[in-house]
């Protein structure tokens, strides 16, 4: 019995995974970044800027940990961008609100 130069002795792998790859989402850092762009055009109380801050960190922290566990930092950026803007927001309000005394 001859074998053909083709054919293979060890079993093929399955063509396509049983699962799929786990989809990465940092839904904070994006309600993050949007608090903190309205923090700059409404800001009633401060509580958008103060909202955005906290709530970036927090989008920030879950980017942290995705690092530790060796994924990419999803949602970092938009996390920093929210702090960024808070921070803005909450100043210029300050700024503005102190000017009108």
């Amino acid at each position: 019995m001859a074998q053909s130069a083709g054919a293979s002795s060890q079993p093929e792998p399955p063509a396509s995974p049983l699962y799929a790859p786990p989809v990465l989402r940092n839904p904070r850092a994006r309600a993050g970044l949007i608090l903190g762009a309205v923090s700059i055009l409404v800001n009633p109380v401060l509580l958008c800027s103060i909202a955005a801050i906290v709530v970036s960190g927090l989008g920030l922290q879950r980017a942290g940990q995705m690092t530790q566990f060796g994924y990419a930092p999803v949602g970092r950026k938009q996390a920093i961008g929210g702090l960024v803007l808070g921070a803005v927001g909450l100043i210029a309000s300050i700024t503005l609100k102190g000017g009108m005394l």
